[in-house]
């Protein structure tokens, strides 16, 4: 699929998927003011730019990572894109610790920063802090593999998925405000929605890694690496000679294709 499809692509689902978020985000603050009120709202969204502000420890690496995959994307060079991968993992890592802990640093003085939500007990706050906590953080553990879909210029799988989760959590959210007017369980279906929707998202980076023809030979080789470590006998130097000539056939395949 060529460059310019893609980004024809991207543009109009990420169209269509902004204005579906914006139609349903209305009308889930709507039957949230009228049924909770506005204090939960205040609640709502004070941890909400906490959490945003927080974020920024990631300082725009999510941009240099995926800038950094083109030549890599371009150039089919599996290798470099596993190493990328391996290195975005352990960055976003550090970056989700370091949330998670100034994130915790700042539960004992939440009575102190939210106002006029004197009827809420300290405990609640907290209880509320740490789900919201939790949705930022859990993000940051898959959130390296979407640079390979974004590398291949096919935003639109991620916009998709999003598009799908935020419409479902949204219509659950307000399911369950009408039904049970409970704060607590209106906060417990983000944080599933979003672990479904980047399980899915994690889930076609995988496809697409391996459909490529080099990574499945990449298996191919492992297997003999497997078989060596248990022909350790007499006829080691046999196999050693077989692994190495099938490696060598493997790289020329590759770069045939």
């Amino acid at each position: 699929m060529s460059r310019t499809t893609n980004a024809i692509k991207n543009t109009g689902f990420g169209l269509l998927g902004k204005l579906a978020n914006l139609i349903l985000a209305f009308l889930s603050r709507t039957i949230f003011i009228y049924f909770l009120g506005s204090t939960y709202l205040g609640v709502n969204g004070l941890y909400s730019e906490i959490l945003s502000l927080l974020s920024f420890a990631e300082l725009g690496f999510g941009s240099a990572m995926t800038f950094a995959m083109y030549k890599p994307v371009a150039d089919k060079d599996t290798e470099k894109i596993k190493r990328l991968l391996g290195f975005y993992k352990t960055v976003y890592r550090i970056v989700a610790v370091i949330i998670t802990v100034a994130g915790l640093c700042l539960i004992p003085f939440l009575q102190y920063i939210v106002k006029g939500a004197e009827w809420l007990n300290v405990t609640e706050l907290r209880l509320y802090f740490l789900i919201f906590l939790a949705n930022t953080v859990v993000g940051y553990f898959v959130t390296y593999k979407f640079a390979y879909l974004n590398a291949l210029q096919k935003n639109y799988i991620n916009t998709n998925i999003d598009t799908i989760v935020n419409t479902v959590s949204y219509c659950a959210q307000m399911v369950v405000i009408l039904v049970f007017k409970d704060f607590l369980l209106y906060l417990l279906v983000r944080p599933a929605n979003r672990a479904m929707g980047a399980s899915s998202s994690v889930g076609q980076s995988w496809r697409l890694i391996t459909a490529r023809p080099y990574r499945i030979h990449l298996f191919q080789t492992a297997f003999f690496r497997c078989f060596l470590v248990f022909k350790q006998q007499k006829d080691r130097t046999w196999v050693f000679s077989g692994y190495e000539s099938r490696l060598k056939n493997l790289k020329q395949r590759h770069k045939g294709q």
